[in-house]
């Protein structure tokens, strides 16, 4: 997860330059994902390189386009591998509040940076009226969901449990929501390689938001579904727990939640057909349709993408 790493570093760069910003009480914090695209693999021993900007600012926030490419330096190649646009606020690391001040705007020059703002603004906008982005209405085939020749398996979930130690914070005893995320993702890939029973990859991760922030010394439970498989393709529903460690309170409070797209891959890196899921209970059917509904919104965008 160094695209969130290096997204922090450009935001925190803004907005820390501030005079108004102090570092032994405040701290730059990721509060929105706004979805991540897996265009290709990135293989080991392959060299990351990864480009941020900033792409607009309100009063209080700052978001940050991150670009990822991998470079084999064996046939020196490179290949665009994944995208992700990331949201920022300077929170008050005391009463986890977002500051009253606003911090320093950024003001587009180039018509890149005008276009790239425009439609940062937009989904600002999106966001802040609680709507999501609205998908033209285009003619699809019906959705091809998973394999009629493989027997239906029953939903398992996967759980990680884990302390947050200072090697997961940034300051302010505030975890990095990079450290979050890589736990969801496990927990995640673990859910799907149980049903697969192969090697499996993350393709997509729709949107994220904090609802709470982790602390050092938090407990934080994992817990991963699968919620929708097609033909190719599966979703685990993530969510993430919070327990406070020393609060004299045994209860759990909603961090965040989030879904995570894979694949299932034979020996050579190609798509396997996927398992049905047993849906044995209304509420499994509830998620799956749900689950459905955003694969045919991600099918509707890459052909919007396309044309």
């Amino acid at each position: 997860y160094q695209r969130r790493v290096h997204g922090y570093v450009v935001a925190a760069r803004h907005c820390c330059a501030y005079e108004k910003f102090d570092p032994n009480t405040q701290a730059v914090v990721l509060i929105h994902l706004h979805g991540m695209n897996f265009i290709q693999p990135m293989y080991v021993g392959e060299l990351a390189k990864l480009f941020s900007k900033i792409v607009f600012t309100s009063s209080h926030t700052v978001q940050v386009f991150v670009d990822v490419w991998a470079e084999d330096l064996r046939h020196c190649q490179q290949r665009r591998t994944n995208s992700a646009i990331l949201t920022y606020v300077v929170m008050d690391t005391k009463n986890e509040r977002v500051v009253d001040y606003e911090i320093p705007q950024f003001v587009p020059v180039t018509d890149e940076e005008i276009k790239l703002f425009k439609e940062a603004e937009a989904r600002y906008q999106e966001r802040k009226a609680g709507m999501l982005p609205l998908s033209p209405t285009l003619p699809t085939e019906p959705v091809p969901l998973a394999s009629s020749s493989l027997e239906a398996k029953p939903i398992q979930s996967s759980s990680l449990v884990q302390v947050m130690l200072p090697g997961d914070c940034w300051s302010g005893s505030v975890v990095n929501a990079g450290a979050i995320m890589k736990l969801m993702d496990s927990a995640a890939g673990c859910a799907a390689a149980k049903h697969c029973g192969t090697n499996i990859v993350t393709v997509h991760i729709d949107s994220l938001k904090l609802e709470k922030y982790v602390r050092l010394g938090d407990l934080v439970h994992v817990i991963a579904t699968p919620v929708f498989a097609s033909l190719r393709s599966m979703e685990i529903d993530v969510r993430v727990e919070v327990e406070r460690i020393g609060s004299g309170k045994n209860e759990r409070q909603l961090s965040t939640h989030g879904s995570f797209t894979f694949v299932s891959l034979d020996s050579n890196h190609k798509p396997l057909p996927i398992a049905p899921l047993l849906l044995l209970t209304d509420e499994q059917r509830i998620d799956f349709e749900k689950g459905k509904s955003r694969y045919e919104k991600r099918r509707r965008e890459r052909q919007r993408s396309s044309h």
